[in-house]
């Protein structure tokens, strides 16, 4: 969440011209064309700045602006997409926290032993693909993981674990707030003039 003073803002749009009473739809005007640009450089610069991108339309879609500000209620708000189920965790990258299996253990790749799409692991390297097409004699699983027979011993493909560590490496938070302030100045001088020309005369 990030908070303004707005006493800052009502004076600049004061000193361009606008009404007392205009300040309130102008201000509502401006953040929400601030909230939405905000919004695509999170997904086009701070995500692709942080993350493997393998989708690059993934994080617009995730990104959602779940709140739009009016003259009443001065406040926006930007969420992770709910039809994602999490898949994102934006909210994990950004703070950091501990992923938890929702039931047993999580299956954790060890690294160079998968490959990844756009939409993660590929379907025929995941667990339960593996475990379906590995003969086996050539496969054991055990407390320690999923391990696979190649070339004549077993190697572990995927460590269970019933918690892995997420750490916190997407500055969602710190970027949201300066691109907001970035973007709120920008916007504010358009917003008065579509105050100033939908006024009544």
């Amino acid at each position: 969440m990030i908070r303004f003073d707005f006493d800052e803002w009502d004076r600049a749009v004061r000193r361009l011209g606008a009404s007392i009473e205009q300040v309130p739809f102008t201000l509502s005007v401006a953040l929400n064309d601030a909230t939405r640009k905000a919004a695509d450089r999170l997904a086009a610069d701070t995500w692709a700045r942080h993350v493997e991108v393998r989708n690059r339309n993934f994080a617009r879609y995730a990104l959602r602006i779940n709140q739009r500000a009016n003259k009443r209620n001065l406040m926006t708000e930007i969420i992770e997409n709910p039809a994602l189920a999490g898949r994102g965790n934006f909210g994990m990258q950004a703070t950091g926290g501990t992923k938890r299996a929702r039931k047993g253990k999580l299956a954790i790749p060890l690294k160079g032993s998968v490959q990844r799409t756009a939409r993660g692991v590929r379907a025929n390297q995941r667990p339960a693909a593996v475990i379906a097409r590995t003969p086996k004699r050539a496969l054991r699983v055990t407390d320690r993981g999923i391990l696979v027979g190649e070339k004549g011993r077993l190697r572990l493909k995927f460590s269970l674990e019933p918690q892995a560590r997420q750490p916190a490496h997407v500055p969602m938070g710190r970027d949201f707030q300066s691109y907001m302030r970035d973007e709120l100045r920008a916007a504010l001088p358009a917003a008065i003039a579509k105050a100033m020309g939908t006024r009544r005369r």
